[in-house]
């Protein structure tokens, strides 16, 4: 009798131990005695069609009589029926997409921002300039703005600066308000779309930040052999020598001839551990049975996922040689098994969650946010503040050159007026001194 648990060798730290179809063997074992021997193929292939048209692995072995008959996922198809007998079908499987999950975002600290995008926020600077200059331009130069003459009473009121009308802008888009309102009609109706743009944008901000800060959404990168046909960085991957090597190469369908154009050049992979360390590069896909990547990934859902989408559907049987005498025997335990339940009763032992994860587990629930969602905001806040505070130095240092200039001057100016009288009292004397004379 020849076996396989899923392609692994090992039988040290398996995913999926040798003795789970075992069981499913002696659960019925009187059809064959007690008298058996385990033997694994030595290509550790389930059996395909080589090129000179011969079959490896199991089914290879069967058919040339070194094993009795082959137990594990035989995938049912016509090709390998028509070399060997299946067994009924004791279960029915579809292929199944296994990729790694994708790491949590980087740059967290910046969440709050990214509800827009880069675009958005320089175009949102853009528009506060640009309307900054219309107010400006309009407060300075509009003829219908009265304008304080020397005579009147009232004290002038000169056209607010350039760097004035920047600021009420920008305190008009985040709410705070502005010191003068324009008294034109042109003006106002340019603050008017202002103040209606300012308050479309921040409630868009808000309803995006709030969505994006509180629930984080993961997709897998994959999710159906379509988009794993035409991604530019992921490839397929797949046991050397099973049936989907078969599947693919002979195939028809457009879907499946690409994707086995993504394959030249895939490494040989017959094992479990040498299959999951390609796809830990993130760069291969593993495509096989349904139950073994759902079992993968619920021993380790942080690091693997699955695609929503599971393809050729088929059953699967054990394999026996053509004409074998235990064929009946087998089929009638099988069909036993199945009528007692035993194989949904196991499928649920083995198959049994780990934790929390599940295959369609994609989207983080609400939760509380952490400092490192929001440390970026501080990080700003305190840029600015840096930026405020070497502002201010620049400032003193102006300023004091400036009073020390002023106080140059004045200096300069009395010690003019001061040599002006010297010299003013020193003519005086002399003129008095001349009259006494």
């Amino acid at each position: 009798m020849n076996y396989s648990e899923y392609q692994i060798c090992s039988t040290e730290n398996s995913l999926t131990d040798s003795w789970k179809y075992m069981v499913m063997v002696k659960g019925q074992w009187n059809v064959a005695g007690d008298n058996y021997e385990i033997v694994s193929p030595a290509d550790n292939a389930y059996g395909s069609l080589e090129d000179d048209g011969t079959w490896n692995g199991m089914v290879g072995m069967v058919m040339s009589n070194d094993a009795d008959f082959a137990a594990g996922p035989f995938t049912i198809t016509s090709a390998r029926e028509s070399v060997i007998d299946f067994t009924t079908t004791y279960m029915e499987e579809g292929i199944g997409i296994l990729t790694m999950r994708p790491k949590e975002e980087e740059n967290k600290e910046y969440k709050m921002f990214k509800p827009l995008s880069v675009t958005v926020w320089v175009m949102i600077g853009v528009a506060i300039v640009i309307v900054g200059v219309l107010v400006y331009v309009n407060n300075r130069y509009s003829p219908v703005i009265p304008v304080t003459k020397p005579e009147d009473n009232e004290p002038q009121q000169n056209p607010p600066k350039l760097s004035s009308s920047m600021w009420n802008v920008y305190g008009y888009f985040v709410e705070q308000g502005g010191d003068e309102r324009p008294r034109s009609l042109s003006g106002r109706l340019i603050l008017s779309v202002w103040w209606m743009f300012t308050i479309l944008m921040l409630a868009t901000y808000t309803a995006n930040l709030a969505a994006y800060l509180t629930v984080t959404i993961i997709e897998s990168p994959i999710n159906s052999l379509e988009e794993l046909a035409n991604h530019a960085d992921i490839r397929p991957l797949i046991f050397s020598g099973s049936n989907l090597q078969t599947l693919f190469k002979t195939a028809k369908s457009s879907v499946y001839g690409q994707i086995w154009s993504k394959m030249s050049g895939m490494p040989i992979v017959k094992d479990i551990d040498t299959t999951l360390s390609y796809v830990r590069t993130n760069e291969y896909a593993f495509l096989s049975d349904f139950s073994l990547l759902e079992y993968i990934m619920l021993q380790d859902c942080q690091t693997y996922a699955m695609a929503d989408e599971k393809f050729n559907n088929a059953g699967f049987g054990f394999v026996l040689e053509e004409n074998s005498p235990y064929l009946n025997a087998f089929n009638l335990a099988i069909l036993k098994m199945n009528e007692a339940g035993l194989i949904e009763k196991w499928r649920k032992q083995w198959w049994s969650l780990s934790d929390d994860c599940t295959s369609s587990d994609r989207t983080g629930s609400a939760q509380s946010l952490g400092l490192d969602s929001i440390v970026g905001l501080y990080y700003v806040y305190f840029g600015v503040v840096g930026l405020a505070v070497f502002a201010f130095l620049i400032e003193l240092i102006c300023s004091r050159k400036i009073v020390q200039r002023w106080i140059s001057v004045q200096v300069t100016k009395l010690n003019a007026v001061k040599t002006m009288l010297i010299n003013r009292l020193m003519n005086r004397d002399s003129d008095v001194v001349t009259l006494v004379k």
